[in-house]
């Protein structure tokens, strides 16, 4: 029980996450006759592919990956997909270069990625990103 909590958790704090950040609809609000049920405002992600970018094939962030994508593509109707890379500091790089949507990544990188030092030292650029959740500890 306590292991499925711990790797359904990360999946469903992205998937508010994602759902947090949609576009909205630009149709008209249309009110729904009292006593029924309410107009579905649920996010719009047509015409856009969610990008995750994850690690290599043999590795469990693939994984994690598909299965977040394949998630979201069946619970809010996105194009969501799953990129295999080389990890963590591509992941960043794809980031910041807004070729990717969701990374997954040590914190060291990360941090190194939003303070602009490490690999993301000048002349690089600073990653623009946020955590959306920590999926296990890590120490580096």
């Amino acid at each position: 029980m306590r292991t499925s909590v711990r790797v359904l958790a990360p999946f469903v704090a992205l998937l508010l996450a994602a759902a947090c950040n949609a576009p909205r609809a630009t149709s008209p609000a249309t009110s729904a006759p009292s006593g029924s049920a309410a107009a579905s405002t649920a996010p719009s992600f047509s015409g856009k592919t969610l990008n995750i970018v994850t690690g290599g094939t043999g590795a469990v962030y693939i994984v994690y990956g598909a299965g977040l994508a394949e998630l979201l593509n069946k619970k809010l109707g996105t194009a969501a997909s799953a990129q295999s890379t080389t990890a963590s500091v591509d992941n960043m790089k794809l980031i910041r270069d807004g070729k990717a949507d969701v990374a997954f990544t040590l914190a060291d990188t990360a941090f190194d990625a939003i303070n602009g030092t490490g690999p993301f030292a000048a002349p690089e650029k600073k990653a623009d990103a946020k955590a959306l959740a920590v999926l296990y500890s890590n120490l580096t």
